[in-house]
């Protein structure tokens, strides 16, 4: 989003309340300078990972644990 105002810092401190209610960009500048440039927030979306639907199951974490109490319990030896 393009800024499409201009306000000098004094005139945008003033009014601050305003201008972020009309949630639209902005250039704050001082002395004729730009200085910042305030923005609408825009939430992201939420990141996919992967791109293969998939579930993972609910006994997920017990998956194989007989075998892996066998490989190591100290009495088969």
């Amino acid at each position: 989003m393009k800024p499409k105002y201009i306000y000098q810092n004094w005139s945008a401190k003033i009014h601050l309340s305003k201008l972020v209610s009309q949630n639209q960009a902005f250039i704050n500048a001082k002395s004729g300078k730009p200085v910042a440039q305030v923005l609408p927030y825009a939430p992201k979306s939420p990141r996919r990972i992967g791109f293969m639907p998939m579930s993972v199951p609910n006994d997920f974490d017990r998956l194989g644990k007989d075998a892996i109490e066998t490989m190591f319990d100290s009495t088969n030896e």
